[in-house]
């Protein structure tokens, strides 16, 4: 997924659609918007979000013209709702940033590509992307699902009360990821992993069973209950691996 900015965003509209770039326009102020949440000022953030919309709803000349902005407001306050821990309104914001970013009115679609010179799909995708995930996150943060996941690395893990009394399964779906890069079995130089970077099969046979024997083992007696280990196999970026990213060499002998 391509990693495009707001800034980047609000800059390749400005350059492609310049007569939308006076003041108090919409794309001004959803440039004020990010920098009012960047700057810690959720509540004005949110008021100017709102005013925006209710100024710009509705089916007039001046309403459609800046349509293919509006998404974005519903997406900063989504933000804006999920960093107060609303997290019910943060996934609707989230879902109307959905709905409305897939353009299904083809008229509207082909305006606004014409306003961006076509950089306008690349400008949303990301976005599109983020919100989907941030919904289901709303959702998960709610109670919702059968699991409570955890991701624990490079601190020790152990079992906190306000898991117990969380009715979902105590699942530590990452940890571990301790690297053992082996000359000629890895996909280019660079090394990375989650854990600490080890220089033997002897180092890594310690250092996992020590893992496991003075933290998984306790916490499962206090209610672990399942766990994924960081990793089976090295891949492109993470050495980190149980085999090598050719499969061809056991890093544990």
């Amino acid at each position: 997924m391509n990693n495009y900015s707001i800034a980047t965003v609000l800059a390749a509209m400005a350059l492609a659609a310049p007569m939308v770039c006076q003041a108090q326009d919409p794309l001004t102020s959803l440039a004020k918007v990010k920098a009012l949440t960047t700057a810690g000022k959720p509540d004005d953030a949110m008021a100017l979000c709102e005013q925006v919309l209710k100024r710009y709803s509705g089916n007039s000349a001046m309403a459609k013209q800046f349509a293919y902005l509006m998404p974005f407001y519903a997406y900063e306050k989504g933000e804006i709702l999920r960093a107060a821990k609303r997290y019910d309104e943060a996934y609707n914001a989230y879902k109307e940033f959905r709905d409305n970013a897939r353009w299904k009115d083809k008229a509207m679609l082909e305006k606004a590509k014409g306003m961006l010179k076509d950089r306008m799909p690349e400008a949303y995708a990301p976005y599109l992307t983020q919100c989907i995930f941030q919904m289901g996150h709303c959702r998960y943060l709610q109670g919702a699902g059968d699991a409570k996941s955890l991701h624990v690395y490079a601190v020790p893990f152990r079992i906190r009360r306000r898991w117990q009394r969380d009715p979902r399964a105590i699942v530590l779906s990452e940890y571990g990821g301790f690297s053992l890069p082996l000359e000629g079995h890895t996909w280019n130089s660079k090394v990375f992993g989650y854990g600490k970077t080890l220089h033997s099969r002897a180092e890594l046979e310690k250092a996992y069973t020590a893992l496991h024997r003075t933290q998984i083992e306790p916490a499962l007696r206090q209610g672990l209950a399942a766990t994924v280990y960081t990793q089976l196999t090295d891949v492109e970026d993470e050495v980190n691996g149980l085999l090598t990213y050719d499969r061809d060499a056991d890093v544990e002998g």
